[in-house]
């Protein structure tokens, strides 16, 4: 892979060749690597990877499936459900969750 990414572009491009899938577990995070998607902030790594290990991708697939393009306040639930459980800093927390709306369509 040649081309590097910022987090939000890499979800989305993986979500456009793959469909929504790959939110639900660590391969999303690995995939991401070979992207470069980490390089302009590494502290995303981590926090994606404990996302995805926890069931939060999941929660997070079963709501858009859910709900499509309204899932959105849904999302911000469970990013604050996320939040309180974390020790991680809210802004990186809250990149990875808009990162991965944004590759959902969610966000612009």
């Amino acid at each position: 892979m040649d081309k590097t990414h910022q987090l939000h572009t890499g979800i989305k491009d993986i979500i456009q060749a793959n469909g929504v899938e790959p939110i639900r577990n660590i391969q999303l995070a690995n995939i991401l690597a070979d992207y470069s998607a980490y390089d302009e902030y590494p502290a995303t790594k981590v926090v994606l990877k404990d996302v995805l290990t926890n069931g939060f991708g999941q929660k997070i697939y079963d709501a858009f499936n859910k709900s499509g393009k309204s899932s959105l306040a849904e999302i911000e639930k469970i990013k604050q459900d996320y939040s309180k459980t974390t020790k991680f800093k809210k802004d990186v927390v809250n990149y990875v969750f808009d990162s991965i709306c944004y590759g959902l369509g969610l966000k612009t």
